[in-house]
């Protein structure tokens, strides 16, 4: 369940530096800092290349949790069509029943 979360959590965070990523070079292109002055221009720019390499790291955290994850769902399906899982699915049951029973 940490890799569903960290997922989501990487999903959003990728998300906002992807809008900001998109203000910082639109304001570039379009002359905005640079009619500010080259201070401003300066700023945007280091501003832009900062948001750039946090996509960057973004990204490859994203792609690792959700091999992480698909690793995880793989396992759980290969754990749970085994012959031992199907078999001891009665056991299961019973167990259930009985602690909820005595609960």
């Amino acid at each position: 369940m940490d890799d569903v979360n960290e997922i989501s959590h990487l999903r959003k965070r990728i998300e906002s530096l992807e809008a900001e990523n998109g203000r910082l070079a639109r304001a570039l292109s379009e002359g905005t800092a640079a009619s500010s002055g080259p201070a401003a221009s300066s700023l945007v720019r280091s501003r832009l290349n900062a948001v750039q390499r946090q996509l960057e790291e973004m990204n490859l955290a994203y792609a690792a949790a959700s091999e992480r994850a698909e690793s995880a769902e793989q396992t759980l399906g290969a754990i749970t069509s085994s012959p031992s899982w199907r078999i001891t699915r009665p056991l299961r049951a019973l167990k259930r029943r009985l602690s909820r029973d005595t609960s």
